[in-house]
């Protein structure tokens, strides 16, 4: 939980890979918040973590519009 809660307190969006124990809960509690995106270890590929990036960058609900708004002033 440590990383996942890292990760939370940053305040920034992230891609999540849960692997094995209480990673997958974990990254599903924080998933459920709007603040990442999980993607199955096995579905891992350049495809689906482009597609969560654009998703991330895109999508006002991550906030990053914002936030590369404030870096443009």
């Amino acid at each position: 939980m440590n990383s996942v809660l890292e990760v939370t307190r940053s305040g920034k969006p992230s891609i999540l890979v849960p692997i094995f124990g209480d990673q997958m809960r974990n990254a599903r509690l924080v998933e459920a918040k709007n603040t990442t995106i999980v993607i199955m270890k096995e579905d891992l590929n350049s495809e689906t973590f482009v597609t969560a990036l654009r998703q991330i960058l895109s999508d006002d609900r991550y906030g990053l519009r914002q936030v590369a708004e404030i870096y443009k002033k």
